[in-house]
C-alpha cells in the first residue's frame, strides 16, 4: 500500500476514499510494515522474509533520501540473510525445490545482488557480493502465465526479444555483472594495469551490443514506441554510460599527453555527454508527465557524475588549451548549460539538486569563459527557457570536496585537483584530507 499510494500521488489518480495527503498515508504504512518487519526474527527467517525485507528495503529511501548509508547497511542484511538461505547458489543444486521456487530465488536473487552493488557504489564502498562467491543463474524470460507454482518442469524460456515483465532486467543482467567485476578492479588494493581496463571494456561493450536490439534502439527512432518500451531504452543507455565512465574516470587528467589513454579519455567524456543527453530526455514531460527521475537518488547521481566529469574535464587549463579540443568545447558548453537549466527545473523537489549546483557554480566561478553567469538554459519541461542562477546556500557533499573550515563560499572552493588525486590514487592524499567529524555523521 505504501508503493502504490506513493505513485498514485505522482499521478493524481487518488481514489476519492483517501481523504489524507497520498504521501503522508504512505508514510504512515511504511511505518507500520517497518514495525512489523522489527518483530521478526531474522535469525530463524522463514518463507517470504527475505521478499519482505526487499519490498520495505526498496520503500525506505523515499522518505530517508539523505540517509542512503542506513539503506546500504540494510541490503548487507539482506545480503547475508540470503546467503544463509542459500540464494547465492544456483537452485538446480537443490533437489527438493521445485522449479517455481527455484525460478522465483533467481530472481530474488539478482535483485539482491542489483542492489548490494548499487549503493555500495553510491557510498564508494565494496559491496558484500564478489563475482566468484555465487553462482546463481540469471531468471528465465517466462510470462507471468508460464509460472504455476504446481508446475512439474520449468518452462521453456522465451528469446529476450519476446517483452515480459523480466525480460529487460534478464537483458540487463550481463552488463550488470561486468558492472560487479569494474567495481571489484576498482576496489582492488593491488595496481591493476591498463590491459586490465581494455578488457573491461571489451567485456562492457561486448555485454551491451549483446541486448536486444529493440532496446537499443535511438530515441529518435523511438517515437511511435510506448513510452514504457521507451523508459526501458533510456534507462538501458543510462546504466551503460554510467559504467563506462566509472571505468575510465581514472585516465581522464592522467597524463594527458600520453596518446596511450587517449581512448579512455575519450570514453569517459563521450559517456558523459550521453548521460546528459539521457537526463534530457528523461526531463521531457509531454511524453512522460508522471515520470519524476529527480526522486531517485541513483539517478540524481548519475548525472551529477557526469556533470562532475566534464567539469574536472574543462577546469583543466592543459586540457582546454589543446587545439582539439575547440571543435568539441561548443558542445560541452552546451551539455552542461541544459544540465544546469534541468536542476534548475528540478530544485525545490530533488534534494540532490544543491549537489549539482555546487559543481556546476565552481566551475562557472574558477572559467566563466566556459560556463558565464548570465548562461540561458534551454526550455524546461513546461515549455518555457529558464535563467540558470547560482547557489550560495551550504550543502552537504562527500568530505573530499568540502571545502576548508574558514571558507565562506562553499559552491567555489572545490580543489578539482583533490578530486582528481583521489580518484585516481587514494593513497596519494595525506590523511588530514578525511574529516573524521564528516564521516562519523554520515554513519549516524
Amino acid at each position: 500500500m505504501s508503493i502504490v499510494l506513493r505513485f498514485w500521488g505522482q499521478d493524481r489518480h487518488i481514489p476519492t476514499e483517501f481523504t489524507r495527503d497520498p504521501y503522508e498515508q504512505s508514510e504512515a504504512f511504511y511505518q507500520l510494515a517497518a514495525h512489523c518487519m522489527s518483530l521478526v526474527d531474522v535469525n530463524h527467517p522463514v518463507k517470504g522474509t527475505i521478499e519482505a525485507q526487499l519490498i520495505l528495503l526498496h520503500a525506505g529511501p523515499w522518505f530517508d533520501k539523505k540517509d542512503i548509508t542506513r539503506t546500504w547497511l540494510t541490503a548487507g542484511d539482506i545480503v547475508r540473510l540470503a546467503m544463509r538461505m542459500g540464494y547465492h547458489r544456483d537452485p538446480s543444486l537443490y533437489p527438493d525445490l521445485t522449479p517455481f521456487e527455484g525460478e522465483m530465488r533467481r530472481r530474488v536473487w539478482g535483485f539482491i545482488y542489483q542492489t548490494d552493488l548499487l549503493f555500495s557504489f553510491q557510498l564508494g564502498l565494496p559491496p558484500a557480493v564478489r563475482s566468484s562467491e555465487y553462482d546463481t543463474a540469471t531468471a528465465h524470460n517466462i510470462t507471468e502465465d508460464q509460472l504455476d507454482m504446481r508446475m512439474t518442469a520449468p518452462p521453456a524460456p522465451l528469446a529476450l526479444t519476446a517483452p515480459t515483465y523480466i525480460s529487460y532486467i534478464v537483458a540487463q543482467n550481463p552488463v550488470f555483472r561486468v558492472f560487479g567485476d569494474i567495481v571489484e578492479t576498482l576496489n582492488s588494493l593491488q595496481p591493476q594495469p591498463y590491459s586490465k581496463t581494455l578488457e573491461l571494456d571489451s567485456k562492457l561493450s561486448a555485454a551491451f551490443a549483446a541486448t536486444p536490439l529493440h532496446l537499443r534502439r535511438s530515441l529518435p527512432d523511438s517515437v511511435t514506441d510506448p513510452p514504457p518500451l521507451v523508459l526501458q531504452r533510456i534507462e538501458l543507455e543510462l546504466f551503460y554510460h554510467k559504467v563506462n565512465c566509472i571505468l575510465h574516470r581514472r585516465y581522464l587528467t592522467a597524463h594527458y599527453k600520453d596518446s596511450a589513454f587517449e581512448s579512455s579519455r575519450q570514453a569517459c567524456v563521450s559517456s558523459a555527454m550521453r548521460l546528459l543527453t539521457c537526463q534530457m530526455a528523461l526531463h521531457d514531460n509531454h511524453r512522460w508527465p508522471h515520470h519524476r527521475w529527480w526522486s531517485s537518488s541513483l539517478n540524481s547521481h548519475d548525472f551529477i557524475l557526469a556533470a562532475t566529469i566534464l567539469c574536472l574535464y574543462l577546469s583543466k587549463d592543459c586540457v582546454r588549451d589543446m587545439a582539439t579540443l575547440s571543435p568539441q568545447l561548443q558542445d560541452l558548453q552546451q551539455a552542461l548549460r541544459q544540465s544546469l537549466a534541468i536542476w534548475t527545473d528540478v530544485r525545490d523537489a530533488c534534494v540532490d539538486a544543491e549537489k549539482a549546483f555546487m559543481i556546476f557554480d565552481s566551475l562557472r566561478r574558477q572559467h566563466p569563459d566556459i560556463l558565464p553567469h548570465n548562461s540561458q538554459g534551454v526550455a524546461s519541461s513546461d515549455g518555457h527557457s529558464r535563467t540558470t542562477g547560482s547557489s550560495t546556500d551550504r550543502v552537504s557533499a562527500s568530505p573530499l570536496l568540502l571545502p576548508r573550515e574558514d571558507s565562506t563560499d562553499f559552491p567555489s572552493a572545490i580543489d578539482w585537483d583533490l578530486w582528481d588525486s583521489y580518484v585516481r590514487d587514494v593513497e596519494s592524499l595525506p590523511l588530514s584530507t578525511f574529516r573524521e567529524a564528516q564521516l562519523d555523521q554520515s554513519l549516524q
